[in-house]
């Protein structure tokens, strides 16, 4: 297998046959699936040729729905939204020249799918989709999963792209693209869910329940301490079921015992999040049995860097519930006040913000958003990672951000490798 660099010839500026030393055309040339290999024969000799894409690193993007819905907002100055605008179009031309990657997720289809104007909704739809070029990056429970598997077996926390997203985000794209238009998802997210309404019912009662449960003057660590045990004391129920569960395998059950089983506080959690765990070990370490999984995720002390982010966020919610308490408030009554604060939109925020986070290079968010990750407690877990925050209070810092990655020059490697890839058809 060769580069382009070395089949480049400087002197005529073209490229040769490795075998005949004549100017190579690749004739009728494709691309595998994974963006590895490029294959083709030479014009002249016919020798088949295999050429490897030149090795990106991309920028790895994660745009907020705020930010998305703005570029369709009525509300908003037709400056703002044309400065959104003219983002988008650096983004275009970022992805096209193979410098960033847009994540897409099921968030996004979600939120998109809930806006009131069908031909905006379409419209806002089509452009995220074409930038992330159809594809969607796993959800949050596939995510937890592999992180939860890593700290089962003791391996060292890391975040590599293969826990958010099925192909390499950094693969060289090349050829002519299929864009999958995700409808089917989209229609049954905005036919299907649950509505915004309903949603925020079920988000306050759990606010309400855990108001209730705790004293009022439990500090912003004390909250966190109380989220992180409620989420563990879950994990523990799930782990007694699928010790009974793996018992109900192995030995006779009198009927009080299938009665515990069936009745089991721990059920949801084991199918939930500790079931699919153990499936994905099976598929990776497929020599540990299933006691030895609930061995080894019993032993678990710590959390997952999500559930860390998520709790912490959870924390803040519950801290900010407490005070309005203390001050003799009441939630908000209107759906549209409670929202961004306790219910859909800010379940939204926590879940792409703790999910994508670890993974990604750039994450905008909206401005409220953007201050829970610069305080405590979510402040010590994400000034840790490599991933940089914008929201509309810097958001011109974003914009500058895009200039620069507009002005770095390509390589030579990859100058060479697009004049060579040209014709290429993807298989």
């Amino acid at each position: 297998m060769f580069t382009a660099t070395e089949l480049y010839h400087e002197a005529s500026r073209g490229f040769v046959c490795p075998k005949c030393q004549g100017d190579l055309t690749l004739k009728t040339p494709t691309i595998n699936r994974l963006n590895t290999i490029v294959f083709g024969n030479c014009g002249l000799c016919n020798r088949r040729v295999e050429v490897a894409p030149p090795i990106l690193k991309k920028k790895l993007v994660y745009l907020d729905q705020w930010f998305l819905s703005n570029l369709f907002d009525s509300k908003i100055s037709e400056e703002q939204r044309t400065f959104f605008h003219a983002i988008v179009a650096k983004l275009e031309v970022l992805v096209a020249c193979q410098k960033v990657c847009v994540v897409v997720s099921d968030i996004h289809i979600d939120e998109t799918s809930k806006m009131e104007i069908d031909s905006k909704r379409r419209e806002l739809w089509a452009k995220l989709n074409s930038l992330g070029y159809g594809k969607l990056a796993y959800e949050s429970t596939d995510v937890l999963v592999k992180q939860y598997s890593r700290l089962i077996l003791g391996e060292k926390e890391v975040f590599p792209w293969s826990d958010i997203l099925k192909d390499d985000p950094h693969s060289w794209i090349v050829g002519t693209q299929i864009i999958l238009t995700r409808a089917s998802l989209f229609k049954i997210h905005a036919n299907y869910d649950v509505s915004v309404e309903e949603a925020n019912k079920l988000y306050r009662k759990v606010i309400e329940n855990q108001v209730a449960a705790v004293s009022v003057n439990l500090t912003q660590e004390e909250c966190y301490k109380y989220i992180c045990d409620l989420w563990t004391s879950e994990i523990s129920e799930g782990i007694d079921y699928m010790f009974l569960n793996l018992k109900s395998k192995n030995e006779t059950l009198t009927i009080e015992d299938y009665r515990s089983l069936s009745e089991h506080t721990g059920k949801g959690m084991y199918y939930a999040c500790i079931r699919l765990v153990e499936r994905n070990l099976a598929v990776h370490r497929g020599s540990l049995s299933e006691l030895e999984v609930a061995e080894l995720f019993k032993n678990v002390s710590c959390l997952p860097m999500m559930k860390k982010i998520s709790c912490a966020l959870e924390a803040q919610q519950l801290h900010r519930a407490l005070q309005v308490k203390i001050d003799g408030n009441e939630l908000p009554a209107k759906s549209s006040k409670f929202s961004p604060r306790y219910g859909v939109s800010s379940q939204n925020d926590t879940s792409h913000v703790s999910t994508y986070a670890p993974y990604v290079d750039i994450l905008l968010t909206d401005n409220a958003a953007r201050r829970k990750l610069r305080s405590e407690p979510v402040a010590q877990f994400v000034d840790g990672l490599h991933c940089t925050f914008y929201s509309d209070d810097n958001i011109q810092e974003f914009d500058r951000f895009l200039d620069e990655l507009l002005a770095i020059d390509m390589s030579e490697d990859v100058r060479i490798a697009q004049q060579l890839f040209s014709n290429v058809y993807s298989l």
